[in-house]
């Protein structure tokens, strides 16, 4: 049967379409590298509907286009790596002849098929389309979705284009589909996502692809070699209190240390005199304690590049279970200034790994904003890092004088600002990967970045908003 163009505008249909799909397959589960439910990628000219404003512009409305893939059927819920996703443009005619906005949006879904269930968005870019017919549009877009997920579904979102003079008809074809396909446009009244079937237009199978790949060989993600934070060290409840986390089945070598005297090669004037290193276990328990490195194990310590530069400082080596611990530095005498608590990886052959650093202290200003430094090496491969700035929500553990307002800042080892956030859920996306990985902050004033890095180091700062001081506590996350 011949088709006709479907124009939906001002919630009613103006013209039908007469053609029914055909039976779909259903896909495997063999990890593919292009997700799709579309049976061919050619695009049918005069084949989809949009909320527009009709004859003879056909500007359009808020419309968003979506699929939902199931990632059992596609991937056996194996971790899946996107790289790209693309979609079909039927037309793009702007009013400039420049092109006109169009975002993407990747959400998981939970708790019921879709368009029930609850969405969590994970990745969104915004780019300009520019006017082109019967295409097919591949976009750039990262982002892991994680093992276990339910669904995985794509939104494309025009924005309203009737001032602009946009016109904008999504890519489509009636050949078979494996899943519907669905539009949703709020002027046109149906603001949920609709299965294009129910509004008229039966043919309208819209062409959706996403591109990636399951994780499942190397390279291995980047592990963490070394893990640091300098912060002005001072008394009580504002002396530096590290965490660190060993993740894998074997015990794992590490070397602590505790700097201040040194660092005045850093430029640093104000540094802890005399620091003292104290390790703990996840129970509290102390298990080793160093002042000045020599008092101790010399013999282990001396002639390796884990050496202090001055005898006042600290160091240990310890072999260390899976699990938790504590690293407390203070100033013998109760001296205060400038410390630096290192953490490294003595053993990068045991199966476990450095995961997770945390570090609370009293954040200044300044040079005394607290400052956290890791690396990342062992493999080529990037790895998924979370890092969190906390602050109002230490009152929980009965701390006062807490940071009110925490920023947070990620540079590379060229000091180039990566990422930078102040309130957790400013970013959307780094956002949801934070509540995906259980990492939520408890206070929306609170910092949070989610990102993938190469191999290299970088540093993390933590500072108040407007020069804000207070207790304030860092945490960095080796995700993979």
């Amino acid at each position: 049967m011949a088709t006709a163009l479907l124009l939906l505008g001002c919630g009613r249909i103006h013209a039908l379409a007469a053609v029914d799909s055909t039976s779909a397959a259903t896909p495997t589960g063999t990890c593919p590298s292009t997700i799709t439910q579309s049976g061919v990628q050619v695009i049918a000219a005069g084949n989809s509907v949009s909320c527009n404003t009709g004859s003879p512009g056909f500007l359009h409305h808020d419309n968003s286009y979506w699929r939902a893939f199931n990632m059992a059927t596609f991937t056996g819920s194996q971790q899946y790596d996107v790289t790209s996703v693309s979609f079909g443009i039927d037309t793009a005619a702007s009013g400039t002849g420049m092109g006109q906005p169009v975002t993407v949006r990747l959400y998981i879904n939970a708790g019921g098929a879709f368009p029930g269930g609850s969405r969590t968005q994970i990745a969104t870019t915004s780019l300009t389309v520019m006017d082109q017919m019967q295409t097919v549009l591949s976009v750039p877009l990262a982002v892991t979705v994680p093992a276990g997920i339910s669904e995985l579904v794509m939104e494309v979102f025009t924005p309203d284009g009737v001032a602009a003079g946009n016109s904008f008809f999504i890519g489509s074809n009636a050949v078979f589909q494996t899943g519907p396909s669905y539009l949703s446009s709020p002027d046109c009244g149906n603001p949920t996502p609709t299965d294009t079937a129910a509004l008229g237009a039966p043919s309208m199978h819209i062409v959706f692809n996403v591109n990636g790949s399951c994780r499942t060989g190397p390279p291995a993600p980047a592990e963490a070699l070394n893990i640091s934070t300098r912060l002005r060290v001072e008394i009580g409840d504002n002396a530096m209190i590290g965490g660190f986390i060993i993740t894998g089945t074997a015990p794992k070598a590490v070397v602590l240390r505790g700097m201040g005297p040194s660092l005045i090669n850093s430029g640093i004037s104000d540094f802890l005199p005399d620091p003292v290193l104290a390790l703990h276990g996840a129970n509290g328990a102390l298990i080793f304690q160093n002042d000045n490195w020599r008092d101790t194990q010399e013999a282990l310590i001396q002639g390796t590049i884990y050496q202090p530069g001055d005898d006042r400082e600290s160091a240990m080596i310890q072999t260390l279970q899976p699990g938790a611990y504590t690293v407390i530095l203070t100033g013998q005498g109760q001296t205060t200034g400038v410390g630096l608590v290192e953490v490294y990886d003595n053993d990068q052959a045991a199966d476990s790994q450095l995961a997770n650093l945390s570090t609370r202290g009293f954040v200044q200003t300044g040079d005394n904003v607290m400052i956290g430094g890791f690396i990342l090496g062992g493999d080529t491969g990037d790895t998924q890092v979370a890092i969190r700035g906390i602050g109002p929500s230490l009152t929980q553990s009965g701390l006062s004088n807490v940071l009110a307002d925490p920023t947070l800042e990620l540079h590379d080892s060229n000091g180039t600002t990566l990422v930078s956030n102040d309130n957790w859920q400013d970013d959307p996306t780094s956002a949801s990967q934070l509540v995906i990985n259980g990492l939520a902050l408890q206070n929306n004033l609170e910092s949070g970045i989610f990102t993938v890095l190469p191999p290299g180091a970088f540093t993390a700062i933590l500072a108040g908003k407007n020069g804000g001081t207070g207790i304030g506590l860092l945490e960095v996350y080796n995700l993979q």
